[in-house]
């Protein structure tokens, strides 16, 4: 009886030693990456401690990563281009539709969830007042890469911005919001760089978890 209870015993470490690594795999797979930390984005000339390019620099950001922006104030807005021309000039107004995407403008938004859904150099700036917070230092270039690949809802359809009149292009619907999906949250315990999104809710993992059982259930008929 000792043997048998010392057998179930160790059974059941090694299958929740499994679901631990397994919980442990599934939170760090997509992270949020809050832009300038607790200080959010904001005109470095009038906040000369935040440097957009030293925060970017030596993080690694992948695709399903969020990058949320945090306005103090509704003077900023938020452009996404892999356009380098386009970055380099601070002005997105004179370019092709596909060169950029507008997620926040100024004096409407307070607040813009990134995903990131491409591969590659990625640029971001704020183009208030005719690009000048951009001159002055409001913008920053990320790289990035793989990763896990995108999460099933991000790979269709891709996030739709807004127009930069600020409201959703007429002709394309956000996307829907599924128990995959992994955004940042409001929390303030996921505002921080290196907070993990959960992804539990993902088929991969439900079948991960169906495996572990299954293994279980024939480790005790054994």
């Amino acid at each position: 009886m000792d043997r048998l209870g010392r057998s179930s015993a160790s059974l059941f470490i090694w299958f929740f030693f499994c679901v631990f690594t397994l919980l442990l795999m599934t939170t760090t797979a997509y992270k949020n990456f809050t832009v300038g930390d607790d200080i959010g984005w904001v005109y470095p000339v009038l906040n000369p401690s935040v440097n957009y390019t030293k925060w970017a620099a030596g993080k690694e950001f992948s695709l399903g990563d969020y990058l949320i922006f945090n306005y103090p104030d509704k003077n900023h807005s938020v452009v996404m281009t892999r356009n380098q021309s386009v970055y380099t000039s601070c002005d997105f107004l004179d370019s092709n539709d596909d060169d950029y995407e507008v997620y926040g403008e100024a004096g409407v938004a307070s607040r813009s969830e990134v995903p990131l859904v491409e591969t590659g150099e990625t640029y971001f700036f704020c183009s208030a007042f005719s690009g000048d917070h951009c001159k002055g230092g409001m913008k920053f270039a990320i790289n990035v890469s793989y990763g896990e690949g995108l999460p099933p809802n991000l790979a269709t359809p891709p996030p739709q911005p807004t127009s930069p009149e600020g409201s959703p292009s007429s002709d394309e619907s956000p996307p829907a919001s599924t128990e995959d999906e992994p955004p940042p949250t409001s929390s303030s315990s996921n505002t921080n760089s290196n907070e993990a999104t959960l992804c539990l809710g993902s088929s991969n993992t439900k079948q991960i978890f169906i495996t572990l059982i299954i293994l279980l259930w024939i480790m005790v008929q054994h």
